[in-house]
């Protein structure tokens, strides 16, 4: 067992505090006026770094945040004046159909011959579309046609 009066209790004590604690008994050690000396800004340093440690945890719940200067570029910077009070918004979102035009709608179903002759208006045009070589598809317009191939598979 060591004749330090303090060392079973520094040796309980976690890693870092532990040489914090060994350094600081050996400081007090030294004689004259560099022992003190030591000491006194040992101390201070410790304090120094409560003190910090204690209002990094404060500072946030007073004053929120604390801009320096604010800028999209360097050479434009400028401290940050001003105070800033509480702020709050509400979003809101509307969707609605409605009709630009009321146009007659029909109200009954078609009779079968209404019915055959809109198909049959269907199929006269289908024959003028495919005589004059008109040709439907579905989906997407190409936006670009190749010179060298218009009639490539892909258009």
């Amino acid at each position: 067992m060591s004749t330090e009066p303090n060392s079973s209790l520094n040796a309980a004590a976690p890693a870092p505090l532990r040489l914090l604690l060994d350094v600081i008994e050996r400081l007090g050690r030294l004689d004259g006026w560099l022992g003190a000396l030591c000491l006194v800004l040992m101390t201070l340093l410790i304090l120094a770094e409560v003190l910090v440690r204690a209002l990094s945890r404060v500072l946030p719940f007073i004053p929120g945040h604390i801009p320096v200067a604010c800028t999209p570029e360097p050479s434009s910077a400028a401290p940050v004046s001003g105070a800033v009070d509480a702020s709050g918004v509400e979003f809101t979102h509307e969707m609605k159909v409605t009709r630009i035009h009321e146009s007659p709608r029909v109200t009954k179903p078609y009779t079968e011959e209404q019915w055959q002759s809109i198909v049959d208006l269907g199929h006269a045009v289908d024959r003028q579309l495919a005589q004059q070589d008109v040709r439907l598809t579905m989906g997407g317009e190409p936006t670009f046609v190749s010179v060298d191939d218009r009639d490539g598979a892909e258009w």
